[in-house]
C-alpha cells in the first residue's frame, strides 16, 4: 500500500486557491488551465491529484500508467496507488461551467436580435445594438465582457485608459477582460451592406423617375412628330 504523502492536504488547499482565482479572472470564452486536464485537455471530470501537486482526470492518467510509469509533467516515476481523489476540485469546475453555459445563451440571443437588427426594413436610425454605450456611435471592432455587455474597441481602450481601468458605471474593468465578439462583428456588416444599398436605393430613384419621364417625353414627341411626317408624305404622294 501507498504511503500518504504528508504533503498532499497543501497541494490541495494550494490547487484549490490557485483554481478558483484563475476561474473567477477568466472570460468565459476561454477554459482556465487548472480545471482541464494536462492530458485529454478536456474539463476535470474525475479529478485526481499527484504527490506533486499535479492534477488529472483519473480515466486520461490511468490509461497514461499503462504504458508509462512516470508523471506526464514531472517525468518522476508514478503508480495508480500515488493518485488520490479530489471531488473538492469539481465544486468550482462546475460552477465555471454553469457561468459558460448561462454566457452562451446570453450571446446567442445578442446574435439572433442583430439578425433581425441587421435586416430591418428602414435604416433611419442605428440600431441600439450595433451603438457602443461609451461612443454612442456604431460599433466597428464589437468586443464582449464575460457579463455580455458590448463595446467598440478603441472607444472602450480609450475609456479604460482615461478612467484608471474602470467602466461607465465605474465597475473595475480592462481591455484584458474583453475579447472580439466576432459573430457580432459579421451582423455589422450585414447591416452595413443593406444599409448603404438603402442609401444608393434613395439616391437613385429620383435620377431614374426624372430621366424615365426626360426618355419619355422624347419619345412621345418623336413618335408624334414621325407620325406627323408620315401623314404629310401620305397625302403630298396622293393623287387625285
Amino acid at each position: 500500500m501507498a504511503t500518504r504523502n504528508p504533503f498532499d492536504i497543501d497541494h490541495k488547499s494550494k490547487y484549490l486557491r490557485e483554481a478558483a482565482l484563475e476561474a473567477n479572472l477568466s472570460h468565459p470564452e476561454t477554459t482556465p488551465t487548472m480545471l482541464t486536464c494536462p492530458i485529454d485537455s478536456g474539463f476535470l471530470k474525475d479529478p485526481v491529484i499527484t504527490p506533486e501537486g499535479f492534477v488529472y482526470n483519473k480515466s486520461s492518467i490511468l490509461k497514461w500508467l499503462e504504458t508509462k510509469k512516470e508523471d506526464p509533467q514531472s517525468r518522476k516515476p508514478l503508480t495508480a496507488k500515488d493518485l488520490q481523489p479530489f471531488p473538492e476540485l469539481l465544486i468550482i469546475v462546475n460552477r465555471f461551467v454553469e457561468t459558460q453555459t448561462n454566457y452562451e445563451k446570453l450571446k446567442n440571443r445578442l446574435v439572433q436580435n442583430a439578425r433581425v437588427a441587421a435586416r430591418q426594413k428602414e435604416y433611419t436610425e442605428i440600431p441600439d445594438i450595433f451603438l457602443c454605450p461609451i461612443s454612442k456611435t456604431l460599433i466597428k471592432t464589437p468586443v464582449i465582457t464575460a457579463q455580455g455587455k458590448v463595446y467598440d474597441q478603441e472607444a472602450l481602450s480609450n475609456f479604460l485608459i482615461a478612467t484608471g481601468n474602470k467602466d461607465e458605471t465605474g465597475k473595475k474593468l480592462s481591455i484584458d477582460d474583453v475579447v472580439v465578439f466576432d459573430e457580432l462583428y459579421q451582423q455589422i456588416k450585414v447591416y452595413n451592406f443593406y444599409r448603404k444599398r438603402e442609401v444608393q436605393k434613395n439616391q437613385i430613384q429620383p435620377s431614374v423617375s426624372n430621366g424615365f419621364g426626360f426618355f419619355s417625353l422624347n419619345f412621345l414627341t418623336s413618335w408624334l412628330w414621325g407620325t406627323e411626317e408620315k401623314k404629310e408624305k401620305t397625302s403630298s404622294d396622293m393623287t387625285y
